[in-house]
């Protein structure tokens, strides 16, 4: 599920809940978030929306009622992930997470080339050709690239 992590208010340990067996999976998975204080996304923005309704609209500074913009945090600074829709945000940060990956792979692998070929040196012999090649010509010039 899109379960957060806990809220800082939350008990260390959750009173027993009363879980009934002819409750789903994904029901008793439920409860037994809610009993540690967790709420799913679409619960929480349901949530905010009648709070936000409950308060009513804010003054501004000359006395006129105002409605602030989603992107404005409670200390007044700028909540930039309120700028992006929520369902967007899934993707994107599935994006960060497999393009940090694969540099990080890259990275590794470039890191493990340039090690073969100071193997070779140090033994003194030359670096077959295909390696040759691929660590000398490519990976090196690109990983070391320093302008």
């Amino acid at each position: 599920g899109n379960w957060p992590a806990p809220p800082a208010s939350a008990p260390p340990s959750a009173a027993r809940v009363a879980l009934d067996d002819s409750m789903t999976e994904d029901e008793r998975q439920d409860e037994i978030l809610r009993s540690f204080g967790l709420t799913k996304a679409s619960e929480r923005s349901e949530k905010a929306a009648a709070e936000a309704a409950a308060k009513g609209p804010k003054v501004n500074a000359q006395g006129q009622w105002s409605e602030e913009p989603a992107f404005i945090a409670e200390d007044g600074g700028i909540n930039f992930l309120a700028l992006i829709p929520a369902p967007l945000q899934g993707p994107i940060e599935s994006f960060l997470y497999t393009s940090t990956g694969v540099l990080l792979s890259a990275f590794i692998v470039a890191g493990l080339a340039i090690t073969v070929d100071a193997y070779y040196v140090s033994v003194k012999e030359p670096l077959p050709d295909t390696l040759a090649n691929l660590i000398v010509d490519v990976i090196e010039p690109n990983f070391t690239n320093a302008g």
